[in-house]
């Protein structure tokens, strides 16, 4: 009966464990998509001149940070 239900309990650890690990990489590419359309965005304001393109260039640099 112990057996039983330490395999039980080592199966949802398991399962537990992968979902985590799922969600961790989950976020991790969500994480490096954003920083890649903050960096084209930057792409696209390189050589604009406006008050605009100024504040936001500011305001993605920062959030590179």
């Amino acid at each position: 009966m112990l057996r039983i239900i330490t395999a039980r309990t080592n199966r949802q650890r398991d399962g537990q464990i992968v979902e985590l690990h799922d969600r961790s990489e989950s976020r991790r590419r969500w994480w490096l998509g954003a920083e890649k359309r903050i960096e084209q965005a930057l792409a696209l304001l390189d050589g604009q001149d406006s008050d605009l393109a100024r504040q936001l260039r500011a305001t993605l640099k920062e959030e590179q940070r």
